[in-house]
């Protein structure tokens, strides 16, 4: 099923949807996504998904993330349990950032 939804956005999104211990965890969002597309390729070793992976033919990490923040900055009942404390640490390093200016 994972396979068939064409964007990154709506593959994201239907994970959250259904795997709710996913909306914390970046690592397992990925390796989700990528265990899907691994199914994909024949013989998976790991030179094969690193060449996979620079082919371009693997999504990669910092879409995945980057589509699981921007839905769940406009799907509140998507986030995580971890969301507020992240953007609370969030405002915490943007002070001290400053400050260190």
């Amino acid at each position: 099923m994972l396979l068939e939804i064409k964007t990154v956005m709506d593959r994201v999104k239907w994970l959250l949807e259904r795997y709710p211990h996913l909306r914390d965890s970046d690592n397992k969002l990925v390796a989700n996504i990528w265990h899907q597309e691994l199914h994909k390729i024949d013989d998976v070793y790991p030179f094969t998904f690193l060449e996979a992976y620079a082919e371009g033919k693997i999504t990669t990490a910092d879409s995945i993330t980057r589509a699981r923040r921007k839905i769940q900055e406009l799907h509140p009942e998507l986030r995580g349990k971890n969301y507020n404390k992240r953007h609370n640490e969030e405002k915490k390093v943007r002070k001290n950032i400053v400050n260190l200016k």
